[in-house]
């Protein structure tokens, strides 16, 4: 499945190539049943390999979200976490969700930047405990306790302009795929965002080896 994305490869034309990569030949249909199947671990799958990135060097810490949509017009909202590394100018991703209440944090340190969805109790919660500043936007009903204090502490306008970084991560992922996915059942374009998360986490820990 990371081949065939990777590639952007139809299903057909991947059942061809198994041969080649694998030496086996894996039908169209048993990947395309791997695909709606694998759903419910593709988060966990992938998250546990972005853990390998939680050790690079960075600055900034980011959080954002975006949708993508499929054939049937169905919109997926992911929600992911990225660090900006400025002296060899990467960003990249070390944690992915489908929901804001499945977020996994990384500990770490420095500035943690997100526009005002973010401003949710738990989230600031988190982000303070885990040793960041939350540079995250206050909105009208703004969430309430120490971590939103410690926000209104460290919030400045200035500083928050560099919340507009992580948005390259999903520039790069849509000129890479596009932003449309050729899918129309849910579970399949669910699996097929997250395997591509992975292919861009993983030309990063390429990149960092080499």
């Amino acid at each position: 499945m990371v081949v065939k994305e990777f590639f952007k490869l139809s299903l057909r034309a991947i059942e061809n190539l198994t041969v080649v990569y694998f030496g086996i030949k894996i039908s169209k249909s048993v990947i395309h049943f791997w695909e709606k199947k694998l759903k419910p671990y593709i988060s966990e799958i992938v998250n546990q390999i972005l853990e390998q990135l939680w050790d690079f060097d960075y600055d900034e810490t980011f959080i954002d979200s975006t949708k993508f949509s499929n054939k049937s017009k169905s919109q997926i909202k992911i929600h992911v976490i990225t660090r900006y590394d400025s002296i060899n100018r990467v960003l990249y991703p070390v944690s992915i969700s489908l929901s804001k209440s499945e977020l996994i944090i990384p500990r770490g340190e420095g500035n943690f930047y997100g526009d005002g969805e973010y401003d949710d109790k738990k989230v600031l919660n988190k982000v303070v405990s885990f040793g960041y500043n939350p540079i995250i936007k206050r909105t009208k009903r703004g969430a309430r306790g120490y971590s939103a204090e410690k926000r209104d502490e460290v919030f400045d306008e200035e500083v928050y302009k560099k919340r507009s970084i992580c948005e390259g991560f999903f520039g790069a992922l849509t000129n890479r795929f596009g932003g449309r996915l050729n899918t129309f059942l849910e579970s399949t374009t669910i699996t097929r965002i997250f395997i591509r998360v992975l292919i861009y986490s993983l030309t990063i820990m390429i990149r960092y080896e080499l």
